[in-house]
């Protein structure tokens, strides 16, 4: 996983009350920041929230993209577009490709539109 990602699951998973402990972690008198995002200079903690979702947003939008080149560039028969058939989706040549047809919410032999790799 990468990186950015782990943090951005750390940040949500410490926001949404899933992780073991929340934003601070009482360590005896100690009270210590383990939320990833949490930043003493930003107004700590309410900041911190902003900037997960913010991160988790353009990290969502990222994945979306990959995906979508991805499954375009393995999952469309190309050879079709050179006799002026429209290009379909096909996921018989890429064993994960039926699961990105169902997060994309595409359908096996639906046509490719431009629209689909540049929105």
């Amino acid at each position: 996983m990468n990186k950015q990602l782990q943090k951005v699951i750390s940040g949500l998973e410490h926001h949404a009350g899933l992780a073991d402990v929340g934003c601070w972690k009482v360590d005896g008198d100690e009270i210590n920041p383990v939320c990833p995002y949490y930043d003493d200079k930003d107004n700590g903690e309410s900041a911190c929230g902003t900037k997960v979702l913010m991160d988790a947003i353009e990290l969502l939008k990222e994945y979306d993209i990959a995906l979508r080149m991805m499954v375009y560039q393995y999952c469309v028969d190309s050879f079709e577009s050179a006799i002026d058939i429209p290009e379909r989706f096909n996921h018989s040549f890429m064993s994960a490709g039926e699961t990105a047809f169902k997060v994309l919410g595409i359908e096996n032999g639906e046509e490719a539109t431009d629209d689909f790799i540049w929105s």
